[in-house]
């Protein structure tokens, strides 16, 4: 444990993940291992969440649009609670050794940003929606 590192708490991370896409709780995970020395974990933390949350969406769209937005929601709720429940250890432990909490203000505004930006560009490519 490095007291140094500045952590996103596990809340931060659920709530970024459900608000604003897998991708940026997944960027957060990374953040928290990476910072911790473990950069290998955080790597594969992330590839197996992801790999996971793009195969679940790919075989729903096979089946029907609507099992495809299905299965992207409920691969979402179960990655934001996976990755909850691993960050709550390793980020209260942090904080005992007298580690201190990131601000998610900076993450939110960029997690915000990035999203208007794939949503801008999906309604002016003129794509119709998936349900």
């Amino acid at each position: 444990m490095n007291p140094s590192a500045v952590l996103y708490s596990p809340q931060a991370i659920f709530w970024h993940t459900i608000l604003l896409t897998p991708f940026v709780g997944a960027f957060l995970v990374a953040l928290n291992w990476s910072r911790l020395g473990d950069r290998r974990r955080g790597i594969l933390s992330v590839m197996i969440g992801l790999g996971a949350l793009i195969l679940i969406t790919a075989f729903g769209g096979l089946i029907s649009p609507q099992a495809s937005l299905a299965g992207l929601v409920g691969g979402t709720i179960a990655l934001a609670i996976g990755w909850f429940q691993e960050q709550k250890i390793v980020f209260n432990t942090h904080l005992l050794v007298g580690g201190s909490k990131a601000p998610s203000w900076p993450m939110t505004l960029v997690g915000v940003l990035v999203l208007g930006m794939a949503a801008g560009t999906y309604v002016t490519s003129g794509l119709p929606l998936p349900f």
